[in-house]
């Protein structure tokens, strides 16, 4: 099976993060919402965790971006891409 193309790859990648943060925003909407029983401290409590999770999931793709452009930098370095 061939190698996916870069835009194949970002492709996925947002994709990803595009399921991930709708994830997160119908958490959101599911613990704001009236039909919830929940007083207004635990919702805080909840939206939190969300914004937590969220940053962490942001760190995480910001490592697989560095680690993907440092990756770039070495192959170009070492001859082993072509333009």
């Amino acid at each position: 099976m061939a190698e996916a193309t870069t835009p194949q790859k970002r492709g996925l990648r947002e994709e990803i993060l595009r399921r991930r943060t709708f994830a997160i925003i119908s958490l959101t909407m599911d613990i704001l919402g009236s039909d919830l029983k929940m007083n207004d401290s635990g919702r805080i409590k909840h939206l939190r965790k969300c914004l937590e999770k969220l940053r962490e999931q942001e760190a995480g793709l910001s490592a697989i971006r560095q680690t993907i452009s440092r990756t770039r930098t070495i192959r170009r370095n070492l001859g082993l891409v072509t333009k």
